[in-house]
């Protein structure tokens, strides 16, 4: 082979790496160049920590709420032995919070009811036991975030 021919060569795979890498090469040294030129920003912008506007609460939508957060610890309460007893002085508070509106709730003719699962097996059973205690911790920690949100700052 003549020194031409390998010069061919050489230049031909050149050309073809260069098709195959340059692009990616070429992006990658932008990027890096956009990231040098940019300004750092030394502090954070502030955050604005004033509370948020109270927005008005529309006495129906407050009144199904309350309700049913106390028809679910009632159904709990049926359902778990034990649970009266270890919630009666977060409910007791609950209510006493929201007695103006319980007070306009009107006497129910029905109730909701949690009944123990039949026919499972017993992990199935106690699957399902410990969800539906699940929701009632879940219904107890919405009423005292509840009680938390209405208190006075400190």
């Amino acid at each position: 082979m003549r020194k031409t021919d390998i010069l061919l060569v050489i230049l031909f795979i050149v050309f073809v790496l260069g098709l195959a890498f340059g692009p990616d090469l070429v992006s990658k040294w932008r990027a890096d160049k956009a990231a040098d030129t940019a300004p750092e920003i030394d502090e954070p912008a502030p955050v604005d920590t004033a509370p948020a506007p109270a927005r008005p609460v529309d006495p129906e939508v407050e009144l199904e709420r309350v309700s049913g957060l106390l028809m679910l610890h009632q159904a709990c309460a049926r359902r778990f032995e034990d649970f009266a007893a270890k919630s009666q002085p977060l409910v007791e508070a609950w209510k006493a919070h929201h007695a103006a509106t319980l007070a306009k709730r009107e006497e129910l003719d029905f109730h909701i009811v949690i009944a123990a699962p039949e026919g499972q097996d017993a992990a199935a059973t106690a699957k399902a036991g410990a969800e539906e205690l699940a929701l009632c911790e879940g219904n107890l920690e919405a009423m005292r975030a509840d009680l938390e949100d209405a208190a006075p700052p400190r």
